[in-house]
């Protein structure tokens, strides 16, 4: 094992300093292949963490770490390198006011986790060496142990280790029954209760025996509950919630036969003993759920349904769904879920044969598409209390990850996503419409600029009443001074609710 300290006071990078405006901040774009990553930390700020793919050297990655304050002030820059150069960059973790960073490739059995303490202005790389060809699904780090759940060999595994600075970190692969038809989709860090908790598919003759399974920072299994119930439905996800009775909530999307797409949403409820109840709740059966269609076809829609009900029978509703953690209040319980489907794209390739060239079209994944929104309150016996929709304008990710932020206060939530440099924005009380789809574009600070160009947009939760929206953008401005002309950035805005 391998670490280093860097120590910051006056270690600042020589890239381009950024832009400060009121509430945004521009880093201009110096190579179209640069990564970079937000990373809120509350009231501590955020950090902006850049990979600078023009600037590798020998088998290292230079990377940037920059932290600013909640007024969008830089605190300090530094540069970090990475010594494994042939691993890519996976996914973060924030914990105790410390930033995580992963490293992992497919091929090669070696790993690496970066520490990053912004308070301190310290980083700390640990080097891992454990299994090969590993697919990477997610990262999570509570009380100095790292959890990396993947799949080899198409059957998941946990590989599991303490990060101490004065020992080197032993990785150890946390003892399962899971088999190739097993799934573990992600895992969840609950800082209350301190544990990691998931849900586990185990799929047997067409049948999916769900499991909720938490375990303790040092690798102890708190519990493992078999989630049985009395219906030939298949629960297909689910995220776990414990709340303050010492009960534990469990809701997610379920599927009428054995298939990936779901037909409704299920609540359940462990009093510790056993499943107290799981309540079933058909797409068709909400209020809201088609509010997102044209009004064409969300009128021959209700015409089928219709029909269905006439003769005694339920119209099944199939979608795949991204379902957010639980926001718990007093009186309710309140669920927020992205509707998704994968993309494909065809691309043509060739190959020599006998010396000539032979085309072939292979489909190749190209992201997932959202087409909407759903927010559902649920009382405390998981009966549903209402429901709505709020359509996504073809909002494409590489990856699942949420879209839409919730902003809840009293009765009232605002639902919104950023998009093409603008945020969209919905006011729902329940069943009811407080305000339509506001459409407002994200002020760059200066009158002349025009936005011709944004992609890659995201929208976070930040503090308080305030979210960070960031992504990159194409700007011309034909007036102002030194900003004449164009310009390419890497942008995020503070944003209040």
């Amino acid at each position: 094992m391998r670490y280093f300290c860097i120590f910051f006071c006056l270690l600042l990078v020589g890239f381009a300093h950024a832009q400060v405006n009121i509430d945004r901040v521009e880093v201009p774009l110096n190579n179209a292949n640069d990564e970079y990553h937000i990373i809120t930390l509350e009231e501590k700020g955020l950090l902006l963490f850049v990979q600078d793919e023009g600037s590798l050297f020998g088998n290292g990655q230079n990377w940037t770490i920059t932290h600013y304050d909640t007024s969008m002030v830089e605190l300090w820059a530094a540069p970090l390198t990475i010594k494994n150069g042939k691993l890519d960059f996976q996914g973060f973790d924030v914990e105790d006011d410390k930033v995580y960073l992963y490293f992992q490739k497919y091929s090669r059995g070696e790993y690496s986790i970066v520490e990053v303490d912004p308070l301190r202005r310290e980083v700390h790389e640990f080097e891992l060496f454990s299994f090969k060809n590993m697919e990477y699904v997610d990262f999570k780090v509570i009380k100095g142990w790292a959890f990396i759940l993947g799949n080899a060999k198409r059957t998941p595994m946990i590989l599991h280790c303490q990060l101490n600075k004065q020992k080197r970190p032993v990785v150890n692969l946390l003892q399962n029954s899971f088999t190739k038809k097993s799934e573990v989709p992600s895992l969840a860090k609950d800082t209350v209760n301190q544990i990691i908790n998931m849900t586990i598919n185990n799929w047997k003759g067409g049948k999916n025996h769900m499991v909720a399974k938490a375990y303790y920072p040092k690798g102890e299994t708190a519990f493992e509950i078999p989630l049985r119930h009395s219906t030939d439905k298949n629960l297909l996800n689910g995220h776990i919630t414990l709340t303050k009775y010492g009960k534990m909530l469990v809701i997610g999307t379920y599927s009428n036969r054995n298939s990936e797409y779901s037909d409704g949403l299920f609540i359940a409820e462990h009093n510790g003993q056993e499943l107290a109840y799981v309540k079933f709740h058909n797409f068709a059966s909400l209020n809201n759920f088609l509010n997102y269609m044209s009004e064409g076809k969300q009128g021959r829609i209700e015409k089928k349904l219709k029909k269905k009900k006439e003769k005694g029978k339920d119209l099944n509703l199939q979608y795949r769904l991204n379902v957010h953690e639980l926001i718990q209040k007093k009186e309710q319980n309140i669920m927020i879920a992205e509707a998704y489907y994968p993309v494909y794209r065809t691309e043509r390739v060739y190959d020599w044969y006998y010396g000539s060239r032979v085309y072939t079209y292979v489909r190749v994944f190209d992201g997932y598409e959202f087409t909407h929104a759903m927010a559902a309150g649920f009382d405390q016996k998981g009966n549903l209390t209402w429901d709505n929709s709020f359509e996504l304008d073809r909002v494409r990710y590489r990856y699942l990850r949420p879209v839409v932020r919730a902003g809840v206060r009293n009765d009232y939530i605002k639902l919104s996503y950023s998009f093409k440099g603008e945020l969209r924005s919905k006011f729902i009380k329940g069943n009811d419409l407080v305000e339509e789809v506001s459409e407002s574009e994200m002020a760059t600070g200066h009158k002349a600029d025009k936005i011709k160009r944004s992609f890659e947009d995201r929208l976070d939760y930040w503090f308080g009443n305030y979210f960070v929206a960031w992504g990159i953008q194409r700007i011309k401005n034909k007036e102002e001074g030194e900003l004449k002309g164009k310009r390419n950035v890497f942008y995020f805005n503070k944003i209040s609710f």
